[in-house]
Formats: C-alpha cells, sequence, structure tokens
C-alpha cells in the first residue's frame, strides 16, 4: 500500500471500519434469526391447530362410532376401537409436523460465513500493514 497516513489515523480508520462491520453482522444475525423464528411460530401454530382439528373430530367421530358400533360391540368395546383409531391417525399428524421442526437449523449460517471472511480481511490486512 502507499498510503502516507500516520499509524495512529490508520488505526483509529480501522476500530471505525470494524465497529461499523460489527453493527451491520448483528444486524445480518438479528434478520436472520428474525426468519428462522417466524418459520417456527408459523410450524407451532400449524401445530396447534392440527391438534384443535383432531380433537374435535375425535369428539364428534367417537359420538357417532360409538352409537353406531354399540349395535354389534358392547359400548366399552366400541369405543376402545375408535377411540385408538382416531389417536393413531393424530399421531401420525403431529409427528408429520414435528419432523419439520426438528430439522430446523437456527445457527446464522450467512452471518457466520461473513464474520469469518471479514476476520480473514482484518487478519490480511494487519499482516500487511504489519
Amino acid at each position: 500500500m502507499d498510503d502516507k497516513r500516520p499509524i495512529s489515523e490508520l488505526i483509529s480508520s480501522l476500530m471505525n471500519n470494524v465497529g461499523e462491520l460489527v453493527k451491520q453482522e448483528i444486524k445480518l444475525a438479528q434478520t436472520e434469526l428474525s426468519e428462522k423464528w417466524t418459520h417456527i411460530r408459523d410450524d407451532v401454530i400449524a401445530l396447534v391447530m392440527g391438534s384443535a382439528i383432531i380433537f374435535i373430530g375425535i369428539l364428534a367421530l367417537v359420538a357417532a362410532a360409538i352409537l353406531g358400533l354399540a349395535v354389534w360391540l358392547p359400548t366399552w368395546l366400541a369405543s376402545l376401537v375408535i377411540g385408538l383409531i382416531l389417536s393413531l391417525v393424530g399421531f401420525i399428524t403431529l409427528r408429520a409436523n414435528t419432523r419439520d421442526l426438528k430439522t430446523l437449523d437456527l445457527k446464522p449460517k450467512r452471518t457466520l460465513e461473513s464474520l469469518r471472511q471479514e476476520a480473514f480481511f482484518v487478519k490480511e490486512n494487519l499482516a500487511n500493514d504489519g
């Protein structure tokens, strides 16, 4: 480099640039995490809605199925059969939604990669100036 500024001015400039860089990285991390939390929120809302629908469906179907099967089976056995079938359907539905939540990676990957690149850049510039 052919910069003739005093070292104190260069260090001051570097510190200002690093400070601005840190602020930008924090903002990027906040944006990235906000996107991920929005995805989690949407999945949780879907889980709650799915659970409520399953519950309402179970109530209606259990009543209808018990009344229907009570013609051929004792009432307790009709309740057991229908309850098991609907519980299995509900479990499968919830399992499908929770799988998406388990695979969600919360690391702010873009921010971490950007920080690695910027740290490398700062080290290189300090090595070249020093």
